[in-house]
């Protein structure tokens, strides 16, 4: 709350302050802007056109720079590890918080196993013989040696990372996305001084029979929550940013991620639509790399997109670890989760506990193979949609009780254009979640989707936690304390 300041507890450790501004950048956009650019692209094409899908992904980035300034006020409000789950505490008690947190664990802990998969999958491309003995068959894929053995490796290095130090994960994060927009960016200027401006056309375009190109770009736009939510990853670290970090800065910082993965993004649109007359091409697996191939002798370009790729993939999956732990820690602290998990290192400063539950899940996950992408993203876009609403209403019930509190302070920093911004940003989200719940029924054959199923399972065992439970949640001092591990003081 705004009439309050928290002072960080010693008894499980303390969370060092490690991140500055740059590190802050660098795991947002890190985790925001993943393999789309290879993979997805061909959709986005097909569904508006090259200047279709740069109008629906301007206009998602245009909202979420608006909804990341409800995350940076209620960071300055509440400046404590936990993101979503601290705000719906203070807004509304431990028993909403509990369900914003258990919402919140499907998407933080199944997007490190996505990317495991993920990374599998580009390796195989790059070098097709990678691995290639299979191990077992689920989910309709055969998983390979390569695949689980790679995956294990990565694993493991992630974990010790993060393990000694929030300072190694930040430098690894730095060192990737630098590497990723070297390599990128590199790609994408070649591809456009070879390309030729006549392929772009047509501008605006639908390959579905009886679509308008503008009903594409709505779906593309309504798909922000996905390729625009990293920002989310810097709430939960916010304990940890430098001293010289303001909530100012916080602020620009989310802001500009945003931005700077629309550019690069509207770029990267660009440069493949002049590479090719790209309309026969919609079919293509991973079209980037594909259209930039075809203009280069022995298409050398094409490896450099999949190397960015395998690069990208790396600096998102190391980001959502660095997310997952401290999401894990926060939960562990407000015992929705285990209390041990809250043990923070005495010497390293890390939830060291939380890092080896965030790696085991993510092995699990990659030893499910390819076959549990697709219900992976869409479980996990419907909890995303969720956890964002979440956010707007916190604020709009914090900003309400100010108001008759009236020695409560201003925080150290507001959303500019106040509760009209606000507004703008919850019925942006609300909207959002809709499109997010109904799309998987929506290209389903009939029955209820397998993402469903999981968040209906997933459902059912946090009624039973939250049942045997919620007495804890009485006293609301206490609660306070464990979520926040600080002790509130009056300023």
């Amino acid at each position: 709350m705004s009439s309050t300041a928290f002072e960080h507890v010693e008894e499980t450790g303390s969370l060092k302050k490690t991140f500055s501004s740059m590190s802050l950048f660098t795991l947002s956009f890190g985790v925001m802007v993943g393999s789309a650019w290879i993979v997805i692209i061909g959709d986005w094409f097909g569904k508006a056109g090259p200047l279709g899908a740069i109008v629906g992904l301007s206009a998602a980035a245009l909202m979420m720079c608006i909804v990341c300034l409800v995350y940076a006020e209620l960071a300055a409000r509440i400046p404590a590890s936990g993101g979503e789950i601290v705000y719906t505490f203070e807004a509304f008690g431990a028993s909403s918080a509990f369900w914003v947190s258990w919402i919140y664990t499907v998407p933080i802990l199944t997007v490190t196993a996505f990317e495991g998969i993920a990374l599998t999958w580009m390796v195989n491309t790059l070098v097709p013989q990678f691995g290639s003995t299979v191990l077992y068959h689920v989910l309709g894929h055969d998983v390979s040696v390569g695949q689980v053995g790679l995956g294990a490796a990565i694993t493991v290095f992630m974990m010790v990372q993060n393990y000694f130090g929030a300072k190694f994960a930040a430098g690894s994060q730095k060192l990737l996305t630098v590497s990723f927009l070297l390599i990128a960016l590199g790609a994408v200027f070649i591809a456009l001084s070879k390309g030729n401006v006549a392929n772009l056309a047509p501008l605006f375009y639908s390959a579905h029979p009886g679509a308008h190109w503008w009903s594409g770009a709505l779906a593309i736009f309504s798909s922000g929550l996905i390729w625009f939510s990293g920002f989310q990853s810097i709430p939960p670290v916010i304990e940890e940013r430098n001293d010289n970090v303001s909530f100012a800065l916080v602020a620009r910082v989310m802001v500009i991620s945003i931005l700077f993965a629309a550019v690069f993004y509207a770029l990267v649109i660009v440069a493949v639509g002049m590479a090719q007359p790209w309309v026969g091409m919609l079919k293509t697996d991973m079209l980037t790399a594909t259209a930039f191939g075809s203009l280069t002798p022995g298409g050398w370009l094409a490896k450099a997109v999949l190397v960015a790729g395998t690069i990208s993939i790396l600096k998102v999956w190391n980001g959502a670890f660095v997310w997952a732990t401290r999401v894990i820690l926060v939960q562990s602290r407000a015992r929705f989760l285990p209390a041990s998990l809250s043990r923070v290192h005495p010497k390293y400063g890390t939830p060291t506990r939380a890092v080896w539950l965030v790696g085991l899940v993510s092995f699990a996950g990659i030893c499910l193979g390819p076959g549990a992408i697709l219900p992976i993203l869409d479980a996990a876009a419907v909890c995303v949609g969720i956890v964002i609403a979440s956010a707007p209403i916190a604020l709009l019930v914090l900003r309400k009780r100010d108001k008759h509190a009236p020695r409560a302070k201003a925080p150290a920093w507001s959303v500019p254009g106040g509760v009209p911004t606000i507004v703008i940003a919850l019925v942006s989200t609300l909207s959002l979640s809709l499109v997010a719940c109904v799309q998987p029924f929506m290209l389903s054959n009939g029955g209820i989707p397998l993402s469903w199923q999981i968040l209906a399972a997933w459902g059912v065992i946090g009624v039973v936690r939250w049942v045997a439970m919620r007495r804890t949640f009485g006293d609301s001092s206490v609660a306070r304390r464990a979520l926040l591990g600080a002790t509130e003081v009056t300023r």
